[in-house]
């Protein structure tokens, strides 16, 4: 008994001691708490009353285990100064589980030897069956009511999910009949459209075999033309040097210089038209080889003098000797020796010539890039710089040029797979021409 006394009711352990050795054998369950309300002492029914452990009852404050009325009605008692016994009560205990447990309480103060109240014994008669009993059915009703009101509220969800079924029906059999009639368009629609279609199939035949027709026609001009033309120019290309050789008179000698460059710029136009006609055929293809790019640009570059109208020309090759690409040698011959060319003649008025070539590689192509420090472009001559005989300023209105370099350049370029372009920081600051090269299928295996 003593391992449940409380420490802090240890002033009065001898009272509650005494008082709980008296009705040790009573047949009742009897626990004592202090003026705290702190059980310090339970017989042991009350550890199967409320099925918990003598430990646990030496930590269990009495109104944490009783309802809220019995709770209130034990708390009054023990305030009182001068507590009295009182006849059974009805007191209702909680288990741990929630279950309450109706009972018929005594109460017997527990006075000190001076005569001061130091606690209360509390002497369970029995259990009240009956009360339980009604508790249980209280329990059961108002479960009851409980579950009918929740079945009331489910009856009256489902009838408002009804009606929203009913209303969601009448919606998809509306709309389902709009489909039906929007089907109805759209499938007369379609059979307008593959009408539609199979007329503008005809048409692009046809119009494509004209097309067709009308190229082949072109090119078959353009090489008829060509050759009509170089014929009357190639006796004058020969005549005309030997005309001037057997002129003495200065004046005259200047007006055949004048006819040979006349007549040389028709036959350059003529061979160069003749060239970009042939390329922009689709029955033209080049041969593609591996090819070794330093060597194709060293070989360029040797056929320039190193000095041009009394300007120092200076190329840098900066292309890896060991960069293998797929082309046809004679053609980027020609987009080189042309780039280089054009880099050359429209370099700035005064000061040295300075040329850089280099190559990167990305993906499964050789990127290369020919930059100068000569006249640069703005932006609206970096647009139309490869159009067919487009000349970007009047200071390229000669007749060394064609206008037609940089769009076989494009063609040749195109033919490759590959594609080219121009870029410049602006008029007086040079320029840099790119343009891609497949690379050789030999480094990929």
């Amino acid at each position: 008994m003593n391992s449940l006394l409380k420490k802090h009711s240890k002033n009065h352990g001898d009272e509650i001691q005494r008082y709980c050795q008296i009705v040790e054998n009573i047949h009742h369950t009897i626990f004592a708490a202090d003026e705290n309300a702190d059980i310090v002492y339970g017989s042991p029914s009350l550890f199967q009353l409320l099925d918990v452990t003598p430990a646990e009852i030496n930590t269990v404050n009495i109104l944490n285990i009783l309802d809220d009325d019995s709770s209130s009605l034990v708390k009054d008692v023990l305030n009182q100064k001068k507590p009295r016994s009182s006849a059974s009560r009805e007191i209702i205990f909680r288990k741990k589980n929630g279950e309450r447990i109706s009972t018929s309480t005594s109460f017997v103060p527990i006075i000190s030897s001076e005569h001061e109240a130091i606690g209360m014994l509390f002497v369970i008669n029995g259990r009240d069956d009956k009360s339980r009993a009604g508790l249980e059915l209280k329990e059961k009703i108002e479960l009851l009511q409980k579950s009918e009101l929740a079945t009331l509220n489910i009856m009256e969800d489902l009838q408002e999910t009804i009606i929203d079924l009913k209303r969601a029906k009448e919606e998809i059999n509306s709309k389902n009949e709009e489909l039906q009639a929007v089907n109805k368009t759209l499938n007369a629609t379609q059979e307008q459209l593959a009408v539609l279609n199979r007329e503008l199939e005809k048409k692009v035949e046809q119009r494509t075999a004209e097309v067709e027709i009308l190229l082949h026609q072109k090119d078959e001009f353009v090489n008829q033309l060509g050759h009509d033309l170089k014929t009357p120019l190639t006796p004058l290309t020969t005549l005309l040097p030997l005309l001037k050789r057997g002129e003495d008179d200065p004046r005259n000698r200047e007006m055949l210089d004048i006819c040979i460059s006349n007549v040389q710029f028709m036959r350059n136009l003529v061979s160069r038209t003749l060239q970009l006609a042939q390329l922009n055929s689709a029955d033209t293809s080049l041969t593609l080889d591996d090819v070794i790019l330093f060597n194709e640009v060293n070989e360029v570059v040797s056929r320039r003098p190193p000095v041009t109208a009394n300007k120092h020309v200076l190329i840098d090759n900066n292309i890896t000797k060991e960069l293998l690409i797929q082309a046809d040698s004679l053609a980027i011959k020609e987009v080189l020796d042309n780039l280089i060319m054009n880099a050359i003649k429209y370099s700035q008025p005064s000061g040295d010539i300075h040329i850089i070539i280099d190559a990167n590689v990305e993906d499964d192509q050789a990127i290369v890039s020919i930059k100068d420090d000569g006249m640069g472009m703005n932006e609206e001559q970096l647009r139309r710089i490869f159009h067919e005989f487009y000349k970007a300023d009047s200071s390229r209105h000669n007749l060394e040029s064609t206008g037609l370099g940089l769009s076989i350049c494009k063609r040749i370029i195109e033919k490759h797979g590959g594609r080219i372009w121009a870029s410049s920081p602006g008029l007086g600051k040079g320029s840099t021409f790119s343009f891609t090269l497949p690379m050789s299928k030999k480094k990929e295996n």
